[in-house]
């Protein structure tokens, strides 16, 4: 009898969104693995240094996150193993838990891009098969043996857009189970949010938004997120996470960063409140931090340039 073939999908899931469910389901409908785990880590060896969520909530949000998915299931298996538990330390965990399954391992391409600085990587290759989705615009690069390349469309939803909503105490617009909704509202979420004041998560359609919610729009393949005049713009390459920016009209009529270095970003919003936006975009635009290619200040010019369609 052959064995029934799981694929691990490890992360944090701080919160679980539906590019995560996406991913997994699109895993079991090509016949890829007879089941997805999505194993909610408590701390990635890698990130050691990384504040998050109490590791039981998160499991209990992707709970709820995959009821009535078929072939999708949450799992804690990792809570029981010594910590930090590396990739092949669970792997080989789980061959001794569950010998009637072959498990493989389901990756980003940016976790494929520096595989060879993971523990014991070479053995975790010679052991597990290995598929591999894209996170960004990247073709399939060459793939040793034993592992694949899922040609699966590009979700770019991250935790960090619904964590950096939460952290503005606005309704996050990142798509998410409707499911976890009530359960974050009633939990107030995590105690690292203790400014929010209404959190709202919704589910995975555009068209399942509420009337009450027409203001919202969702711009996903831009990365921005509106919730009338007030807009979360996820940010790339530098050590701030996200920026809200508030609107009245053409002018900025608030700027907060959320992370970076709090001195230079609260200077950069003091400053451009109340000016216009494309007076912002002009001075900002192209500014470079340690040869990064990008900063702060552009950033903002870039969610700026998105808003306008410049």
């Amino acid at each position: 009898m052959s064995k029934q073939r799981v694929a691990v999908f490890g992360g944090s899931f701080d919160p679980i969104h539906n590019g995560h469910l996406a991913l997994a389901g699109e895993v079991v409908s090509r016949g890829l693995a007879d089941e997805v785990w999505l194993m909610v880590t408590p701390q990635n060896p890698h990130k050691q240094d990384k504040i998050l969520s109490d590791e039981r909530l998160r499991f209990q949000m992707a709970q709820l996150a995959v009821e009535g998915m078929d072939g999708v299931k949450a799992c804690d298996f990792e809570f029981s193993l010594p910590r930090p538990s590396y990739t092949l330390t669970t792997l080989t965990a789980l061959d001794e838990a569950f010998p009637d399954k072959e498990f493989c391992l389901l990756i980003g391409a940016d976790n494929w891009g520096k595989f060879d600085r993971w523990y014991k990587g070479d053995e975790i290759l010679s052991r597990y098969g290995i598929i591999v989705y894209p996170r960004g615009c990247e073709d399939e690069p060459p793939l040793p043996s034993g592992v694949r390349w899922l040609p699966a469309k590009l979700y770019d939803i991250r935790s960090t857009m619904v964590r950096a909503a939460v952290a503005a105490a606005i309704k996050p617009a990142a798509p998410a189970p409707i499911t976890i909704t009530s359960y974050i509202v009633t939990l107030n979420f995590p105690q690292m949010y203790k400014n929010v004041v209404r959190f709202v998560l919704f589910c995975e359609r555009i068209e399942s938004i509420t009337s009450n919610l027409v203001s919202l729009s969702i711009i996903l393949s831009e990365r921005i997120l509106v919730m009338s005049q007030k807009i979360v713009y996820p940010t790339s390459g530098v050590c701030s996470q996200a920026i809200v920016i508030e609107l009245d009209g053409e002018v900025i009529k608030s700027v907060e960063f959320i992370g970076g270095c709090q001195g230079n970003t609260k200077g950069v919003a003091a400053l451009v409140a109340g000016m216009k936006v494309d007076e912002v975009i002009a001075r900002l635009k192209g500014i470079d931090c340690g040869r990064k290619g990008t900063s702060c200040p552009d950033q903002l010019a870039r969610a700026l340039c998105k808003l306008t369609n410049q």
